[in-house]
């Protein structure tokens, strides 16, 4: 619209004030420095960010950019949904959390989630691939059910 050089603008006015003002501090007093911070700030920033700052076009089209760069990050395709468990559960293959994390963050799931069939067995599917990864690696188990088991039961 205005060129590289009105995009500037608004940022030029606002680091050069600072110095500015804090040299008319110095060397002409408190009320200069006010003038100094109070154009320049209150004055010239907002102005040259109104004439020469982006459309309200320009706006929406970069808001879109970063929203679709955000959803692309977080591992969002646009609609296909995870199994909290799963996630739960991969998170705990590849050490991110330990187990008595992942029993914690289990039960915090089947509480605040409607429990229906299907979650209690992917829950007692994971609770039982976690015991079975246990005893694998050659890791003592004493035969006591966790507290999460015993609620599954």
């Amino acid at each position: 619209m205005y060129g590289p050089a009105g995009n500037r603008l608004t940022p030029f006015f606002a680091v050069v004030t600072l110095p500015i003002g804090i040299l008319a501090f110095m060397f002409g007093g408190l009320e200069l420095a006010a003038v100094v911070f109070i154009v320049g700030w209150l004055l010239l920033v907002p102005a040259s960010a109104v004439l020469f700052g982006p459309s309200w076009d320009e706006e929406m089209e970069q808001l879109e950019e970063w929203q679709e760069t955000a959803d692309r990050l977080d591992g969002d395709s646009g609609g296909e949904e995870t199994d909290p468990v799963d996630e739960l559960r991969d998170r705990y293959a590849r050490g991110e959390i330990d187990e008595a994390e992942f029993e914690r963050r289990l039960e915090a799931l089947l509480e605040t989630e409607g429990v229906d069939a299907a979650d209690e067995e992917a829950v007692e599917r994971a609770v039982e691939r976690l015991h079975d990864g246990q005893q694998d690696d050659g890791q003592r188990d004493d035969g006591n059910a966790t507290d999460l088991e015993r609620e599954l039961e």
